[in-house]
């Protein structure tokens, strides 16, 4: 697994708005449970059924109290 990250912050109504990006890659065999564990991260479900996947990012913003958000790429 592999993590970055990025922030940019934006001017909107004379406020300061920060979104902070993070991409986790998942690297692994094939039929190993990359994806499964990906939904249940992300979803909180469990894929029952194979279906091979290459390159597929999946995204997920959460908004903050203070008015920023983050976003997941996996």
């Amino acid at each position: 697994m592999r993590l970055k990250f990025s922030t940019v912050r934006e001017r909107h109504n004379s406020s300061v708005v920060t979104t902070t990006q993070y991409t986790i890659f998942v690297l692994g065999s094939c039929k190993v449970g990359k994806s499964a564990l990906v939904g249940q991260f992300l979803w909180e479900e469990f894929l029952r059924e194979y279906h091979p996947t290459v390159e597929e990012f999946n995204w997920i913003e959460y908004k903050k109290d203070n008015g920023g958000k983050t976003l997941l790429q996996v």
